[in-house]
């Protein structure tokens, strides 16, 4: 049976809290037989065999759990190949280390794609969902989640250059502005909280080397030019109001 659902995971130096958060995805479906869970973990991470391991333990949980190994330059590059080379459900989901699902997720995202679908099969359209991440109040997704058809329109999940930030900037922008001119249905589920416990919003978390890592002053520069070179017309469109 095809999977209703692949839920993308990139993670790097942390194998312990990845699992943890996979266990979280399951104990909070009911639809566990139509989820396939992608890990994304970069060949020069020095725990991925302790994310083997781990894995190992637990790939009984969803109908598939793969781990995808790459030499990725980023978080992005990451989620990307294991969304465009790997996945095969319907609706695609970015998980992080650090990113809580709400309870019931996958009923909750498919009734409202079943509501909003603009056909008889949401499976058909191209759609984006925009989730809350618990903290922000502006229109930043920071939680991708597309249908397969958008993927396939946008011709990747996340723009495989960015390192890490501003790939969900291009991510939302294009969502924005492709509902406006009618290229896809972007339906508001920001009820649907998928907490970002990231120590840019809670100093309790500790920042540690991923964090650095993620988030370096590199991959800061590296995506804003990017994200102009790629969209100049954000410059000027008003579209972008979380910067």
């Amino acid at each position: 049976m095809t999977p209703t659902f692949s839920i993308l995971h990139a993670t790097y130096g942390r194998p312990a809290q990845a699992v943890a958060m996979m266990k979280l995805w399951h104990a909070r479906s009911r639809d566990r037989e139509r989820i396939e869970y992608l890990f994304a973990v970069n060949n020069d991470d020095p725990t991925k065999q302790e994310l083997m391991e781990r894995i190992g333990d637990e790939d009984v949980l969803f109908s598939r759990v793969l781990l995808v190994q790459g030499d990725f330059i980023g978080s992005a590059a990451a989620w990307n190949q294991a969304a465009m080379l790997h996945s095969t459900g319907d609706l695609l989901i970015q998980a992080q280390d650090d990113v809580e699902p709400p309870e019931d997720w996958s009923t909750r995202l498919l009734e409202v794609l079943w509501v909003n679908s603009p056909t008889d099969r949401w499976q058909d359209d191209s759609i984006v969902v925009a989730v809350s991440d618990g903290y922000r109040k502006d229109k930043l997704l920071c939680t991708a989640i597309c249908t397969r058809k958008r993927m396939e329109a946008q011709g990747c999940f996340l723009y495989p250059e960015y390192i890490s930030v501003f790939s969900d900037d291009e991510f939302t922008y294009l969502a924005l502005r492709d509902a406006r001119d009618g290229k896809v249905k972007l339906i508001n589920a920001r009820n649907l909280v998928f907490r970002h416990h990231h120590h840019y919003h809670n100093k309790a978390v500790p920042f540690d080397a991923t964090y650095a890592r993620e988030n370096s002053a590199k991959a800061y520069g590296v995506g804003a030019n990017l994200f102009y070179q790629r969209n100049p017309e954000a410059l000027k469109d008003g579209i972008v109001t979380w910067r």
